[in-house]
């Protein structure tokens, strides 16, 4: 978060103060543009990310799928991209037959 914000404040005051900035700020604090660039690198492959998973979400489609081309024509679970949200934020969750306290043995719950 702290990088985003430094980046989106370089941003602005190179577009402020033109050139001049960029140089200035090399010279006197040389961490914040390699910070600068730390953050762009970084944020251009979760970026990716990101919009990859929010197409995945708009068609209603998992990765395998996507990948694999099950779906010679249309996704019949695909219920519009509204819908498709809908359906991930505000449905309720499935009950689990597994209860809780199966998943952890005695032994490890008393260390």
């Amino acid at each position: 978060c702290v990088a985003l914000y430094l980046t989106i404040r370089m941003a602005h005051a190179v577009h402020f103060r033109g050139d001049k900035f960029i140089a200035s700020l090399a010279m006197w604090k040389p961490a914040s543009v390699l910070l600068l660039t730390f953050s762009g690198c970084a944020l251009l492959p979760l970026g990716n990310l990101l919009a990859f998973h929010m197409y995945l979400l708009w068609t209603n489609t998992t990765t395998n799928e996507e990948v694999t081309g099950v779906f010679e024509t249309r996704n019949p679970y695909n219920l519009g991209w509204k819908r498709n949200f809908r359906q991930l934020l505000c449905s309720t969750q499935e009950p689990v037959n597994v209860e809780m306290h199966d998943l952890v043995s005695p032994r490890s719950a008393s260390k």
